[in-house]
């Protein structure tokens, strides 16, 4: 006859660790003669939505009609809030399943005093794990309703067992984070609800670059179990091979992308959801140093990251970066033109230097802008040797240095002597024009201090301002020639 005394239960049934408490409950039901949990629920009154939720004080009495500490049943109960202890880690509440009940076929079957894992686990009502551990069998699960009235646990027995020795090594990694906890490393840094989200998501990553895909969504989300599976192949071997793993998909999927940051898509949604949470440090620090490393971030931060300085560029990054146009970016990496402003990438640390270099260079045109005359006059500066030319186009130079066209123009200035009337002084340019041949001179004797006499009109900028003496000029280039005769004459007299 079963017992109906509201204070403590005759026969103390002592609990397994990490059992569920609807499976202690029903085992002590059956030791004090009662033919069901559903029995014994409604002589106690307690109610079964209270047990599976642990509701407030539930623990407590439990503990007061069953002699079993306080603490052993709060280990694993499912307590409020978005994220809960169950064991040794944290899992998200969502995920815990309270209105069906979760077992191992396999572990029912056998003697659970001889058998290490209780008869129903509290840990396999943590709906990611997927298979037992111990037999590598998929979970099997019967609603709460049922499992009330059941009179013995061989009536599980009927169930499956298929097994998936494949789905083995996932699960018994976050089986042993619920049973003692994290272990050493990175992942051991990450709760078990967010190392599973970040098994899934390397997962998926790993699945859409096996089957040349770039879509952003994980199909079934975090419940789907093959991309947890897949990704935890991958980090349990750490940060290393997480890194390397990153690496081969930011390659692989660079040409097919128009926007870099695209690549890193599935976890961008994860960051703008979780960001904020410190749960997910370690994670995104990881993704943070991977994307700085391996795309170009733009104007915009990633992962809250600042794009400076940058390690990776593209077409238009570079363009954009170090003020080129993309035609002389790509004339610089050797892209082809056909390759766009897409995600085509390449490191600053092969073309940053020549990248650089091509962005000291000046056009024509605008190295006449600086100096302030006419492309004429800065033909005859490059004839003169004054500024040297890099590339052109069937002989005719195309671009000089910008810091050297700045240094001349500096140069020139020095010699202006500001207290000198400007009676008998002529423009350069005008100068140079009475010279029907080696204009170039003109020039070369400014630049050299051949010419003393060197004013600029009040309010002018750069060479057009420039005023010169002619005679003095004149009297500058035939010293020059006469030197230059003495030179192949190889004499030795100069003049000064």
């Amino acid at each position: 006859m079963a017992w109906t005394d509201p204070g403590r239960l005759p026969r103390l049934v002592a609990p397994i660790d990490d059992e569920l408490t609807a499976s202690y409950l029903m085992r002590t039901s059956w030791a004090n003669g009662f033919a069901s949990l559903d029995q014994f629920y409604n002589v106690t009154g307690w109610k079964h939505t209270a047990i599976a939720k642990s509701a407030a004080g539930v623990t407590a009495l439990i503990a007061a009609r069953t002699g079993t500490g306080v603490r052993s049943l709060d280990r694993y109960a499912i307590s409020t809030g978005r994220v809960v202890q169950l064991g040794s880690d944290r899992v998200k509440r969502s995920q815990l399943e309270t209105k069906s009940v979760r077992y191992c076929p396999v572990c029912v079957r056998l003697d659970h005093s001889s058998n290490p894992m209780p008869v129903v686990s509290a840990v396999f009502q943590w709906r990611v794990i997927s298979h037992c551990p111990l037999h590598s069998c998929r979970i099997a699960s019967v609603p709460g309703r049922v499992f009330r009235h059941l009179r013995c646990f061989d009536d599980l027995v009927s169930a499956g067992s298929e097994e998936d020795p494949g789905a083995l090594p996932v699960n018994v990694y976050l089986y042993n984070r619920i049973k003692w906890g994290p272990s050493d490393g990175f992942l051991g840094k990450l709760p078990a609800y967010v190392a599973t989200e970040f098994f899934s998501l390397i997962g998926h990553i790993r699945i859409r670059m096996e089957a040349g895909s770039i879509k952003d969504a994980i199909q079934g989300g975090f419940s789907n179990e093959l991309p947890r599976q897949l990704g935890f192949d991958v980090a349990i071997h750490g940060n290393d091979a997480i890194w390397e793993f990153l690496t081969q998909h930011v390659q692989s999927v660079s040409d097919r992308i128009s926007i870099p940051k695209r690549i890193y898509s599935p976890f961008i949604r994860w960051y703008e959801i979780n960001g904020q949470n410190p749960d997910y440090k370690e994670a995104f620090a990881l993704l943070k140093k991977h994307a700085h490393r391996h795309i170009p971030l733009g104007t915009e931060p990633l992962f809250a990251v600042q794009a400076s300085p940058a390690h990776v560029h593209n077409i238009t990054s570079a363009s954009r970066h170090y003020g080129l146009s993309s035609e002389r970016v790509r004339r610089v990496v050797g892209r082809p033109k056909h390759v766009a402003s897409r995600a085509r990438l390449f490191r600053t640390s092969d073309f940053g230097g020549s990248l650089q270099e091509e962005a000291a260079l000046i056009s024509i045109r605008e190295a006449t802008q600086i100096l302030g005359c006419s492309t004429q006059l800065v033909d005859l500066i490059i004839e003169a040797g004054l500024l040297q030319p890099s590339g052109g186009r069937q002989g005719s130079p195309r671009r000089v240095h910008r810091e050297h066209v700045s240094s001349l123009l500096a140069t020139i200035a020095a010699k202006v002597n500001t207290g000198l009337e400007f009676e008998g002084l002529h423009p350069i340019e005008e100068v140079c024009r009475t010279f029907s041949r080696r204009r170039y001179q003109v020039v070369a004797a400014l630049a050299n201090g051949s010419l003393k006499h060197v004013a600029a009109r009040p309010g002018s900028q750069g060479l057009g301002g420039i005023l010169i003496d002619r005679k003095e000029v004149e009297w500058a280039v035939a010293q020059h020639a006469f030197n230059r005769v003495l030179e192949r004459s190889n004499c030795p007299l100069r003049t000064r």
